[in-house]
């Protein structure tokens, strides 16, 4: 994996929204409307990382 992109922690991100939305907010139940807000705030960020990191990588590879 490059280095940048584990520097990120996309992949423990993942699993934490996953985790947190899916698991206990779907299926447990436990979540309450601030905690979903908080988890949505924290995906939405998350997608915007990536938007960040596909873009740079896109623009990179049509450098060569």
């Amino acid at each position: 994996m490059d280095p940048k992109i584990a520097e990120l922690g996309i992949d423990d991100k993942f699993y934490a929204r996953a985790y947190k939305l899916h698991v206990l907010g779907f299926h447990e139940g436990i979540l309450d409307s601030s905690d979903v807000e908080e988890e949505l705030k924290k995906a939405e960020e998350y997608i915007k990382t990536l938007e960040a990191l596909i873009s740079s990588t896109s623009t990179s590879k049509g450098a060569h």
